[in-house]
């Protein structure tokens, strides 16, 4: 982890599961569309992931572990991933019910 904050983010969620923004902007002198940032390049790397819904919005450590879920169309596509890097993908066309692994 490059930035010297996001890993004190980091660290901070791992050791206080269901971090919000609010409590991290108390603990943080940063402002917090940064934090937001640095959370989302976390989620990214697959080092957090979050829960709940706008304002109760908690953050908690994966372990490393992170599985994606996103939609094209009518493609679902799983991305499972350790420490950001992909483990498999899954795509499943809604319509034939059809499953196809890479």
């Amino acid at each position: 982890m490059k930035n010297n904050t996001r890993k004190h983010i980091y660290e901070h969620i791992i050791q206080h599961p269901k971090s919000s923004v609010e409590e991290l902007d108390q603990h943080f002198s940063i402002k917090k569309v940064m934090i937001h940032r640095h959370l989302k390049k976390l989620i990214n790397e697959g080092k957090i992931y979050k829960e709940g819904t706008p304002p109760k919005v908690y953050y908690y450590a994966t372990g490393g572990i992170s599985l994606d879920i996103s939609r094209h169309k009518k493609l679902t596509i799983l991305t499972l991933k350790h420490n950001g890097k992909v483990l498999t993908k899954a795509e499943k066309y809604l319509k034939s019910g059809y499953l196809r692994s890479r």
